[in-house]
């Protein structure tokens, strides 16, 4: 009976397009580990530090990298090489002070734009609510991240959370809020809600966006998140 446990590899040929790797190169890359992000929106931390510059000639020499401490995911030490990363994520390569925050470009490829100096906080979208036991109201984050939180904050909100995952600020999605297109047809583009469509029994919550250079269209709330 085949293995049906999970890979630790992927052939390149069926690779998310959010990976961005050359399908006609290696055979196999690295699968990113199970959870946090879907697989089609998130790509192991080996392949993520392969796009920048860290003194590793190699994978193996970036797994050291990685193995030896020397990067911190969202303000945590990471040793997995697999761990998967997404939007949003703060990536800190100790030694050097470079920090880069993951991105998607307008193509659907995972990018990875430098910062200068480290965030103290970042963004994530509320993508569920719950309650826990004794009543305690939760909330589920984008990258999967779970935490405690008041009632003011909705699905399809944003919430700035800090190194412990405390939340700061609530960006609560609404007409003339700005957005940030993470997912559909109009991928990688910034605009402003200018109108919000509730959803039925047959179809999804979607948006009016205008991109700020004469273009509207709209795409569905699962699709953006709200940047301010």
């Amino acid at each position: 009976m085949a293995n049906k446990g999970n890979s630790r590899h992927m052939k390149a040929l069926n690779t998310p397009l959010y990976f961005g790797v050359e399908r006609k190169g290696n055979v196999y890359v690295t699968k990113q580990s199970p959870g946090r992000f879907k697989l089609s929106m998130s790509i192991p931390l080996l392949l993520a530090l392969d796009r920048i510059e860290t003194g590793a000639r190699n994978h193996s020499e970036l797994r050291e990298v990685i193995k030896g401490g020397s990067v911190k995911v969202n303000y945590k030490t990471v040793t997995d090489p697999r761990y998967p990363v997404g939007l949003n994520d703060i990536i800190e390569l100790a030694g050097s002070g470079k920090v880069y925050r993951a991105g998607i470009s307008k193509v659907a490829k995972f990018i990875m734009d430098e910062l200068e100096g480290a965030p103290k906080s970042r963004m994530q979208k509320v993508v569920g609510k719950f309650k826990a036991k004794g009543n305690k109201p939760m909330i589920r984050l984008y990258d999967g991240t779970v935490i405690s939180y008041g009632d003011n904050v909705n699905v399809n909100d944003t919430v700035e959370v800090d190194e412990r995952n405390k939340v700061l600020k609530v960006t609560k999605i609404s007409v003339d809020s700005k957005c940030f297109v993470y997912a559909g047809v109009h991928v990688g583009t910034t605009g402003t809600i200018k109108a919000l469509v509730p959803g039925t029994s047959n179809r999804e919550a979607s948006a009016k966006i205008d991109d700020g250079n004469g273009n509207s269209f709209s795409t569905l709330l699962k699709n953006i998140m709200v940047i301010g």
